[in-house]
């Protein structure tokens, strides 16, 4: 799963944080391209079994997420498997 993240095409907008005092503390997803909120209408168990990967995956490398709920899973639109 996250040997799939390609950072280039987010860098340009994540420079800002690169010299910040503090540990990060910022909602990302809004520099994301093409994200969807999950939704009913675009619930399905695959994506769910995407999520819970990626999560286990981020806290694996020691990244604590602090808040995984449904409202800060997002989808890549029009990509059935590509989860955030």
């Amino acid at each position: 799963m996250m040997e799939k993240f390609n950072p280039q095409p987010c860098q340009p907008y994540l420079e800002m944080f690169l010299h910040d005092e503090y540990l990060p503390s910022a909602i990302f997803l809004e520099y994301i391209l093409n994200l969807e909120m999950i939704h009913l209408h675009n619930y399905t168990h695959k994506r769910m079994d995407n999520f819970l990967k990626g999560i286990q995956e981020i806290h694996g490398a020691g990244v604590l997420h602090r808040d995984p709920k449904p409202g800060n899973m997002m989808l890549v639109k029009d990509d059935s498997e590509r989860v955030v």
